[in-house]
This record gives structure tokens, C-alpha cells and sequence, in this order.
């Protein structure tokens, strides 16, 4: 369950930035001072036109309440065997609202400085300020408001659903690519597969999937569907999936770090040398751990971008078969519009890169220790909550659904690429 409710939490304390107050924004060096501030105000303009005050607090508050409820349908077993389960559970997810949102309004000015500096270094002030002007016209409103309350379109969420299969068959291509393109490395402690030398089996091309039908055909009339197909082809152009995925430079990025620079207290028996960095740590138990991971997640890297290409028509039809449904031929224009433009185009192909920024991603590790220092708070905060209830019986683990998870069908064409990266 803390899986998904940190799950939740993450993909809310995006949106943090838009209930707390900016905070100071270093200049990178280099940068002429006032050019770089301007950019700087323009990105700050942007991010609050993408997320804003009105809106995103309920927003963060249902999605990490959704988190806690998912997490607790899982567990069928406690439900039974607790007659205060209900009160229980609901007490624990207030209880866990109140607190994340807590620590993300104190993180909210941080994680706004670090958005607004990666925004800065890959637009210019212009493009930004380009964005900025769609997401807060009545068009570019709408737009947003729509992003965020995709999956309640049933349509939509069945469409999202069948392309589950293209992505486990993506995952299975990968771990046989890894597999392959390891087999000369040494075992990591005597495990096969992962560790690169299992056997590789033939790739297996990703199967072609029929389209479920779609109510749009029926409902929207002719000129409002193509428009909304153009508005979504211009959402997700072509050229997104033709950039090259590379995380390495942000993981060797987050391997420099030391271990004193996370502020994290370690027992000396662990003969940690806080000086140390992660990457000398986990060389140390693999001395080929570069070489896997480099490969790893070039793999990884070109799997996600050719199977984006291969879909991103199906993605065009479902987001535009939504798009239909849920905007005027007028708000078509304007979304086809500015994702048109130049301006728009750069925002939608620069976000790729600046979410391999390594400086952006250093920021949000080094945030950690103030995430982590929250967590007794959190605990003390449930179970003071739930203090007036009998304790729950003994959890039996026994695994739901025969073993299986359920799980939420992926958010991949609910908004476009620079909104969520496929969350």
C-alpha cells in the first residue's frame, strides 16, 4: 500500500508548486543576469498557467487519496478479518492526505525553482512565454482541465486499457535484449537472467491489435472528429518519438553524489565512508555495473521510443476520439493551433530533454532527506488517528486475486507529451 500511496504523492507533488510561494532561483553560471531572470519569470509563468492554485490542490488531494483506497482494495484479506476496517481505513487515508500534502507545501517553493530553472535552460523566453499564454486562455484552460479528468471517460479508459499488451510485450523485448546483450558479463551473485547470461530468445515483433470500437464515430459529427484527430496529431508530432531516450547521463549524474550530501545518518558498522559516492558502493558488488547499466538502459531507451512510434497512431485515434467529445470545434483550432506553431512544437519535443536534465533530477534527489525526515511524523499522525480502535487481527499474507495485482490501465494519451510523460 505505501507503494501506491508514494506513487500517488510523487505524481502530485508536481503540482505542489502551484499552492506555495516562489522561492529565490539561482542563476546558472554563464547566463547574462537579465536575460536569464527573464526567462526565468517566464518559466515560473508557465508552470502556474499549468498547474493552477485553483484547481491543483483538490487535484493532488484526490490523486493521493486515490493512492491510499487502491492500496487498500488490495488487501481483501483485512477487510474481512477487521471489523473496523472501514473506519479504519477511512481515518488512515485523511490522515495520510493531510500529511503528504503537508510536506509538499514545504517542498512546493523547491521543486518550483528546480521546474523553472530546467524550463529556463531549454526554452527561450519567448516560447515559454508562448505556452504560457495558451494554458491560461480559455482554449488552453479547457485543455488542462481535461488532461486531468481523462480517465473518468469510460471510452477513453477501455481504449487504455487494451494497449496493455503492447506494453508487456515491450517489457518482455527488453529483458531479451538485456539478456542477450549481456551474456559475456558474469553472473551477479549466481543469478541467471538479470544478471546477463541467460540464454536470449528471438524478439518478438510487437502484435498488431485491431481498434476496439469507439463511440466518437457515433456521437461526434464528421468535421469536429477530424478536427480533434489534427488537434491530437499535432499534440504528439511524429518527431517526439524520433529523439533518442538516454537516462545514463542523469543516472551517472545521481551515482557522483556522495553519501554525506544526502544528509542520512549511517551506523558506522556499515563501514560506509560518507565521502564515498553511490557509484563507488555499487561498483563495489558489481564491478560491471556501469556496463549493464549503460546497456540496460540504452535498451530500455530505444524499446519505449520505437514502441511509441509503432502506437502513436493508435494514441492520435483515442486522444482524438476524446478531444471530440470533450472540446468545441473552436478550442480544436486553438489546440491544433499553438502545438502547430514553432513555439508549441518546441514545447512539446523539448520536453524530452529536459526531463533527462541530470541538474533537474540532483535537485529532486537531494530534496530526499527532507521527504525522509517527514516519515515518523506521517506514522505517528495514523496512528494516532486510529489509536482509539482495537488493534487489526494478525495480516495473513496471502497475495490478492490469486497473486495477481490489479492494476490502473496507463495514462498515455490523456494529455500530451510535456503534461505527462506517460504517467
Amino acid at each position: 500500500m505505501m507503494y501506491r500511496i508514494a506513487a500517488a504523492a510523487a505524481l502530485a507533488g508536481w503540482a505542489a508548486i502551484a499552492v506555495a510561494q516562489p522561492a529565490p532561483t539561482e542563476i546558472p553560471a554563464g547566463q547574462p543576469a537579465a536575460e536569464e531572470q527573464q526567462r526565468l519569470a517566464a518559466a515560473r509563468s508557465l508552470l502556474s498557467a499549468m498547474w493552477p492554485a485553483d484547481t491543483m490542490e483538490p487535484l493532488m488531494r484526490e490523486a493521493i487519496a486515490q493512492g491510499v483506497r487502491e492500496g487498500q482494495a488490495e488487501d481483501a484479506e483485512s477487510a474481512r478479518q477487521d471489523p473496523h476496517y472501514s473506519e479504519r481505513s477511512r481515518l488512515v487515508e485523511e490522515a495520510i492526505v493531510e500529511e503528504v500534502m503537508r510536506v509538499f507545501r514545504d517542498l512546493g517553493p523547491d521543486i518550483q525553482s528546480l521546474m523553472a530553472e530546467a524550463y529556463a535552460r531549454h526554452l527561450s523566453a519567448d516560447e515559454l512565454q508562448q505556452a504560457a499564454a495558451f494554458l491560461t486562455s480559455p482554449s488552453g484552460r479547457r485543455f488542462m482541465a481535461s488532461a486531468w479528468d481523462a480517465e473518468a471517460d469510460p471510452d477513453y479508459l477501455r481504449e487504455i486499457e487494451a494497449l496493455e499488451p503492447t506494453f508487456e510485450e515491450m517489457g518482455r523485448v527488453i529483458e531479451r535484449r538485456f539478456n542477450s546483450a549481456t551474456a559475456h558479463l558474469p553472473r551477479i551473485g549466481g543469478a541467471e537472467g538479470r544478471g546477463g547470461n541467460k540464454a536470449p530468445g528471438p524478439l518478438a515483433a510487437i502484435p498488431p491489435r485491431p481498434a476496439p470500437p469507439s463511440s466518437a464515430q457515433g456521437t461526434a459529427d464528421p468535421e469536429r472528429l477530424a478536427a480533434a484527430r489534427r488537434a491530437a496529431a499535432a499534440v504528439w508530432p511524429a518527431e517526439f518519438f524520433q529523439q533518442r531516450l538516454d537516462v545514463v547521463p542523469v543516472v551517472d549524474t545521481l551515482l557522483a553524489l556522495r553519501i554525506r550530501e544526502l544528509g542520512i545518518p549511517l551506523p558506522e558498522s556499515l563501514g560506509i565512508n560518507p565521502d564515498d559516492t553511490f557509484g563507488a558502493l555499487v561498483i563495489r558488488e558489481d564491478p560491471h555495473f556501469r556496463e549493464r547499466m549503460r546497456i540496460g538502459l540504452g535498451v530500455a531507451g530505444e524499446e519505449v521510443m520505437r514502441t511509441g512510434a509503432a502506437i502513436r497512431p493508435e494514441l492520435i485515434r483515442i486522444l482524438g476520439d476524446l478531444y471530440a467529445r470533450r472540446f468545441t470545434l473552436t478550442e480544436l483550432s486553438d489546440i491544433e493551433r499553438f502545438f502547430g506553431s514553432p513555439a508549441g512544437r518546441r514545447f512539446t519535443l523539448q520536453t524530452l530533454p529536459m526531463f533527462q536534465d541530470p541538474a533537474l533530477w540532483r535537485g529532486f534527489v537531494l530534496l530526499l532527506p527532507r521527504v525522509a525526515m517527514q516519515v515518523p511524523a506521517l506514522i505517528q499522525r495514523v496512528s494516532a488517528a486510529t489509536a482509539h480502535l482495537p488493534p487489526p487481527p494478525p495480516r495473513l499474507e496471502t497475495p490478492p486475486s490469486g497473486g495477481q495485482r490489479q492494476r490502473r490501465p496507463r495514462r498515455v494519451a490523456a494529455v500530451q507529451a510535456p503534461l505527462s510523460l506517460g504517467g
